[in-house]
């Protein structure tokens, strides 16, 4: 992987060989926020002139981050805030105009900061540990404009001394009431909440800061140096060169190897031998730092409720924008995840195509699929998924397609609920979240992934496992404590997840990596007495003569729970009567006849029905003794069939609503059976 990301960046680099390093660091921000409103940069000036300090607020657009310079926080938690600009406007009213007032060289910047520390700021005086950066905290009472509000009642007055005497010398609760207040005054005076203003810069006396020289090349030199204060020569283990090289990782954002850990180092010889497991070069440390940037710019996108980064490893050498493949490439993955990134990428298919067929075509990439997530700076990865071909991710959109359409021939409807995109198939793992619907559980939805892309094989049984534990969490109603959310309809998502089960093996099993599950199918022609179209889905579906036999004691069941309901009974006894932790074949007779008395009882004995129960009980009798399914199979299928006819009864009905959810921060409708 960090051999494609020093490729990346030296593509970079070529390209923008005219430009400032630091433009090749710029990070995007959205610029509209929750129904198309503008979001807002918040400018912090002081006027050294005159002694003023106002905050005024502006709409960001497309220029906004690199005309304020926006490159991003610094990269650890710990580390000094110096940033001019960011996104967090606690670090303005805090640590970083002291910081800088300290690590810039000589020059009117350096006076100007050091100045407006002494006038703007109170100085708490020394703090111990970690309150350091808290020690300066700025003097909101300066602030043109602002007038202390009924929120600020628990800071009575504006003097200093006043506050001193309730918050004696502690900088990080000073800093939090400061900010509260701060942000309290920013609703009253310019209407705006702290969701809408997501940027804030500082300027000195009119100027921004890109006209801060010194500033830039303290940034500069940060970015391009500060790992190299400390070298040794030594081949770099990233271009093979013998080069002044440097084991520093702090300055990189991804985790390439672990060096703050005495047991991963070379001979357990600690910092001193970490470059012997990874060290680099100026040049491979620039392409990098700018890969880095590029990555989480432009090849940044969402799975599983997940971060993904792809990283692409192109096998000939690279010519024409990298922009336009790293477009390609994200619209061509995002089109395997969610239906609107599939009729995105079909929209687009026709340049993409065009592209891939010119002379800088650099060959189908190997994707490298990095899935992390972040606490505070502290950049955590939660699996790497390495060299997935690029034709894959076609293959699969092609196959999403197709199963999309069994679905809707099989299950009606004419809405998205069948198509079958790896983020939908996620919500067929349950897999424990908070309230958020993040997932404690992660591991085992990425190992699916993982083989999902790689094309290694899924254990059947493993599958059924998990789609029986689905049923429980849907049967009780538990799906707020599992990344399903509760939507207080929990037999309609039971429904759904069944079918949407089926539809998934049927996936795997046109892909080829299905391990196990497979039955001889011999005999379906045979079975007369169920109907046509359960004798064409059981084909479809690649069903033994078994589990056609216990599909169609769960179309059954689906008869009673229908006939049930309508007589007002909501939650369903007869579902009571399924073991949904597994039932073994001995206990099939006795729920068979079961289902027998609950059809005689809700008057549901029509010649269809009782023709199917004929041909269930047929099959039963005859292999009840060498039954080859175990007990989670037996209760999989015959939920199958419940789902299958529960469904059918649904969409005949007329009494629906349109309900409208939130997957991922993406609007989705859907239609809801209201009894």
């Amino acid at each position: 992987m960090i051999g494609a990301l020093k490729k990346i960046g030296d593509a970079v680099l070529q390209e923008a060989r005219e430009a400032s390093f630091l433009d090749n660091l710029i990070a995007p921000l959205n610029i509209k926020g929750k129904n198309n409103k503008p979001l807002y940069i918040g400018i912090v000036e002081f006027n050294l002139d005159d002694d003023l300090l106002t905050i005024s607020f502006e709409p960001m657009n497309e220029e906004t981050p690199r005309k304020f310079l926006w490159i991003g926080n610094v990269e650890t938690a710990n580390s000094p805030q110096d940033r001019l600009t960011t996104n967090n406007v606690d670090y303005l009213f805090s640590q970083t105009i002291p910081n800088l007032g300290r690590f810039l060289p000589d020059g009117s910047l350096k006076d100007d900061l050091l100045k407006i520390r002494d006038r703007f700021f109170y100085d708490l005086g020394k703090q111990k540990g970690a309150d350091k950066r808290y020690r300066f905290i700025l003097n909101l009472s300066k602030l043109t404009g602002y007038k202390l509000a009924s929120y600020w009642k628990d800071y009575p007055g504006s003097d200093w001394e006043d506050g001193a005497r309730e918050y004696p010398l502690n900088g990080r609760l000073m800093l939090k009431t400061i900010s509260q207040h701060f942000w309290g005054w920013v609703r009253e005076s310019q209407g705006l909440s702290r969701k809408e203003v997501s940027l804030f810069t500082v300027k000195i006396n009119g100027a921004n800061v890109r006209e801060f020289e010194d500033y830039i090349t303290y940034l500069l030199w940060k970015k391009q140096e500060g790992a190299f204060r400390r070298t040794r020569l030594s081949v770099c283990h990233i271009c093979g060169q013998q080069e002044q090289v440097s084991s520093d990782t702090t300055k990189l954002e991804f985790s390439y190897y672990i060096t703050d850990k005495i047991g991963f180092s070379s001979e357990l010889g600690g910092e001193r031998n970490f470059y012997k497991n990874l060290s680099f070069c100026r040049r491979c440390y620039h392409s990098l730092i700018v890969s880095e940037s590029f990555v989480k710019n432009f090849l940044s996108t969402r799975l599983a409720n997940q971060n993904v980064y792809l990283i692409p490893e192109f096998l000939l050498p690279f010519r024409g924008s990298l922009l336009k493949w790293a477009q390609w490439l994200r619209a061509s993955f995002e089109a395997t995840i969610r239906p609107n990134g599939h009729k995105n990428f079909l929209n687009q298919s026709a340049a993409f195509w065009e592209l891939a067929a010119s002379p800088e075509y650099p060959g189908d990439p190997l994707i490298n699929m990095l899935f992390w997530q972040k606490s505070q700076a502290e950049f955590k990865v939660l699996k790497l998924i390495e060299d997935v071909s690029f034709r894959r991710l076609l293959t699969m959109q092609k196959i999403s397609e197709d199963i999309s359409t069994v679905g809707r021939r099989f299950f009606g409807g004419k809405n998205t609920r069948w198509e079958l995109w790896l983020n939908n198939i996620y919500y067929l793992f349950p897999v424990r979240a908070d309230k958020k619907r993040n997932p404690y559980e992660f591991k085992k939805i990425l190992d699916f992934y993982d083989a999902f892309f790689t094309g290694r094989k899924i254990e059947y049984t493993f599958l059924i496992q998990q789609f029986i534990q689905l049923a429980r969490v849907c049967r009780q109603d538990q799906g707020e404590q599992f990344n399903l959310g509760r939507d207080g309809n929990g037999d309609q998502t039971l429904v759904i997840s069944m079918l949407k089960a089926n539809l998934l093996l049927l996936y795997l099993r046109r892909i080829g990596m299905l391990k196990g599950g497979w039955m001889e199918m011999e005999g379906l022609k045979f079975l007369e007495e169920f109907p046509e179209e359960v004798r064409e889905f059981a084909r479809e579906m690649k069903y033994s003569v078994e589990q056609v036999a216990l599909f169609g004691l769960g179309i059954l069941m689906g008869e009673v729970g229908s006939a049930q309901f309508n007589a007002r009974i909501k939650n369903k006894p007869i579902l009571e009567k399924l073991n949904f932790q597994g039932m073994r074949a001995e206990r099939l007779i006795g729920f068979s006849n079961e289902i027998f008395a609950r059809l005689r009882q809700y008057q549901r004995l029509s010649f269809e029905n009782e023709r199917m129960f004929a041909g269930v009980k047929k099959l039963l009798d005859e292999r009840i003794n060498a039954w080859p399914l175990n007990s989670q199979q037996n209760v999989f299928y015959i939920l199958s069939g419940y789902a299958y006819r529960t469904n059918k009864i649904i969409s005949s009905a007329k009494n629906f609503e349109i309900k409208n959810f939130e997957i991922n921060g993406e609007s989705v409708k859907e239609e809801v059976f209201q009894p």
